[in-house]
């Protein structure tokens, strides 16, 4: 069950999408399998703490967690089946402007897609 504070982000995140990605729209298909990546930005005090007693100096920042949130939203504006990605990748990096999202979405086995860089450099 969401929030209402999830299910306020999730609307402004499909809003965005069929709001600016049109050309995204019109290319999803039914028949094919997707890889998808999620790149997290923030603020360098949102993911790292500065107090010394802390046990670990990262904060409790989940990628994992807000994974689903965002894999919904995206599918459901794109109009897609979550079960068409056969790949789901998240990363969070440091920014010095707005917290943002960035999605990439590539037809599963593209040259240039998470997995096809993985395996080009010697992934297994």
């Amino acid at each position: 069950m969401l929030t209402t504070k999830g299910k306020r982000f999730k609307t402004e995140v499909k809003t965005h999408i069929v709001r600016h990605h049109q050309s995204v729209l019109r290319s999803m298909s039914k028949d094919v399998s997707y890889e998808i990546l999620f790149v997290l930005h923030d603020e360098h005090d949102r993911i790292f703490t500065k107090t010394e007693k802390a046990k670990s100096r990262y904060k409790k920042y989940d990628v994992s967690n807000r994974v689903k949130l965002l894999e919904d939203a995206v599918c459901e504006a794109l109009g897609y089946d979550d079960c068409q990605n056969f790949t789901v990748s998240v990363a969070k990096r440091v920014t010095t402007e707005n917290p943002s999202v960035t999605v990439w979405l590539f037809p599963q086995g593209e040259p240039n897609g998470p997995v096809g860089l993985f395996l080009e450099r010697g992934g297994r």
